[in-house]
């Protein structure tokens, strides 16, 4: 250290950091990517010294228990049976499948007002869908039910995850807003605890839980976090 005489430091954002971190994610997948489907037999050995790096970073992104996006270890699994001749199919769609969230999470990022209404638009849609979950569990749609209970976690999850951006882009700070005396953060909370019990009921088959979760919890909730989006311009 006595030799050195000169430090230069560059402090960021910590949402500059996260964008730039995701952007280095989707290059590394795209160029995996490409060098599988274009058979690059060295430029894939190469990339492949950096999975271990990259595994880790998408658990950090997706979650290690996130089914519907990205799975800890099927990456690896399907690297380990690559060899350069092989049906390369099913790793090829995962990385395709990669790609995408990561484009969709960039834009997130980068355009968070846009992704947010979108967002909010199919939730909005899936109410129907949702409120019907506790029919289709007694009629033995499970597989229906299932789906949708899924596809209305992953929502979410995309909603909560987008809301902390828009105030570094100008816009309302959502934190800060009540509707009827009851403030978003204390709204968020209870929201919260009603996602972390249905992901509960979710992973011990409780279909009963489910459903009433649901129909008397979730869909009310719901409607009442699409004023709170409604609330949201540019300052």
């Amino acid at each position: 250290l006595d030799k050195i005489e000169k430090l230069d430091i560059k402090a960021i954002s910590e949402s500059d950091k996260y964008i730039s971190d995701l952007q280095t994610l989707y290059q590394y997948i795209t160029m995996l990517h490409n060098s599988i489907t274009t058979g690059n037999k060295t430029l894939t050995e190469d990339l492949l010294l950096e999975l271990p790096f990259i595994e880790s970073s998408m658990d950090f992104f997706f979650g290690k228990n996130n089914k519907t996006a990205y799975e800890t270890g099927q990456l690896e699994k399907l690297i380990s049976n690559f060899h350069g001749e092989n049906d390369n199919q099913p790793l090829i769609l995962l990385l395709q499948n990669i790609t995408l969230i990561l484009k969709n999470r960039i834009k997130e990022l980068t355009s968070p007002f846009s992704a947010l209404l979108e967002t909010a638009e199919k939730l909005q849609q899936l109410i129907p869908e949702i409120s019907d979950v506790s029919v289709m569990l007694q009629t033995g749609d499970d597989k229906k039910a299932i789906d949708s209970v899924l596809k209305f976690i992953e929502l979410s999850e995309d909603l909560i995850r987008i809301f902390p951006f828009l105030r570094d882009f100008g816009y309302t700070d959502i934190t800060k807003e009540s509707i009827n005396k009851e403030s978003f953060n204390d709204f968020f909370k209870e929201f919260n605890g009603i996602l972390k019990e249905l992901v509960t009921a979710f992973d011990i088959n409780d279909s009963i839980l489910i459903g009433d979760l649901m129909e008397y919890e979730i869909v009310p909730k719901v409607t009442r976090l699409m004023e709170y989006i409604n609330l949201i311009e540019k300052t």
